[in-house]
């Protein structure tokens, strides 16, 4: 089955529903057809071929960030506040998870340290010995 979207560029919820329109298609895959404009948002070069391959140059950044997505014009890479407390939160339970699987895995090498041996020299994709000798 094949899905067509016509406008990305001024919200996703048509997207969301062919996503959700495709998953219901069990018997057959499914093909989103997004259709795009190239440059989108870029106050000259929106939908020229000179936006493909080259630079916008930083006029036509500025331009476009203050215009289309209400960003600082001024700052070259900025991650808002709400996003960097995120992804702080992800990878505070990261390492809580990490510190938990060690303790785990801890405990299995004391109860089965063949076992655990060959889980580590696998997790480090390493060759056994004499695997070659033949």
């Amino acid at each position: 089955q094949v899905l067509v979207v016509d406008d990305v560029a001024n919200g996703l919820d048509d997207l969301r529903a062919a996503i959700d329109e495709g998953k219901k298609c069990t018997d057959k895959p499914t093909l989103i057809k997004i259709r795009t404009e190239i440059g989108f948002g870029s106050p000259s070069k929106q939908g020229s071929a000179s936006s493909h391959g080259a630079p916008l140059g930083v006029p036509e950044i500025e331009a476009t960030k203050g215009r289309l997505y209400g960003c600082d014009p001024s700052q070259d890479f900025l991650v808002d506040e709400d996003v960097a407390a995120y992804f702080k939160e992800q990878a505070d339970a990261g390492d809580q998870a990490l510190a938990a699987w060690d303790a785990d895995f801890a405990k299995y090498k004391e109860a089965h340290p063949d076992k655990a041996n060959e889980l580590e020299r696998r997790f480090n994709g390493e060759i056994p010995e004499g695997a070659f000798d033949d």
